[in-house]
């Protein structure tokens, strides 16, 4: 009897129309052995649908089938049929418990690389929210002008977000160069709105309660107006120039 060859990894069958075994392939004969008929693999309830099945005109299957391995051991699988010509098909039978098999170290496998695309996504989300915060600080410096003065240039524009990273560095710094007296210069500020207004309340009352003084430098008119809406007893010191500033310290 010749061999059925197949790039598929199950057993098949090429059979006529009353289920004589023409071919086998290497798969067939390993679970099954050498057979000339399926209606010998076949439980008895199973034969009458094999033969149904392989005689139809337009199902291809699955079809439940209960067959005899060559252990005597019955197994339940799907078959399905491709035809020949109109006399002869060829059937490929699969194990269920086989195909569960499949699908769940498929899944397992989908799973694993679903981890690591998480994995992977969650790296890169780190690494953009440390470049953000560290964009963020830089875009507001702490420099040390002299000693227990501290200036901060503030650049661009104001939203919480930022002045989280801000203010959490600034008060960092201040704490750590024992500063009394920290500048906020805000001449390169582009638009100062009430989300900004309200984190920068924020920030001088922090610098407030460590017992430093806060001088605003570089306030433009829209600015000013926009600060008024503060409402904080911090003591705050607002100059219009950060070159006033210093002449007044070194006066």
């Amino acid at each position: 009897m010749q061999q059925v060859k197949s790039p598929w990894p199950f057993p098949i069958f090429k059979v006529d129309k009353k289920l004589t075994v023409i071919e086998q392939s290497s798969d067939a004969q390993r679970l099954f052995g050498q057979v000339s008929s399926l209606q010998s693999l076949l439980a008895e309830g199973s034969r009458e649908k094999a033969a149904s099945f392989i005689s139809s005109e337009g199902d291809h299957g699955p079809v439940e089938l209960y067959m005899y391995n060559k252990e005597g051991e019955m197994t339940l699988v799907d078959g399905y049929m491709s035809k020949e010509n109109d006399l002869q098909v060829h059937l490929m039978v699969i194990e269920k418990d086989s195909k569960i098999k499949q699908v769940s170290d498929r899944l397992t496998e989908l799973r694993k690389e679903l981890e690591r695309k998480n994995e992977e996504l969650l790296d890169e989300k780190e690494r953009a929210e440390k470049m953000l915060a560290e964009n963020q600080r830089l875009s507001a410096p702490f420099i040390e002008v002299s000693k227990g003065v501290g200036l901060t240039p503030l650049f661009g524009e104001i939203d919480q977000d930022k002045m989280i990273v801000v203010t959490q560095h600034l008060l960092e710094r201040a704490n750590e160069t024992k500063s009394k007296q920290v500048i906020i210069d805000v001449t390169a500020l582009d638009t100062l709105d009430i989300e900004g207004v309200k984190a920068l309340e924020k920030l001088f009352v922090s610098l407030d309660v460590m017992g430093v003084n806060v001088t605003v430098s570089g306030i433009q008119t829209e600015q000013a107006k926009s600060m008024q809406l503060m409402n904080t007893n911090a003591s705050v010191r607002y100059i219009s120039s950060l070159e006033k500033v210093f002449s007044y310290q070194s006066s």
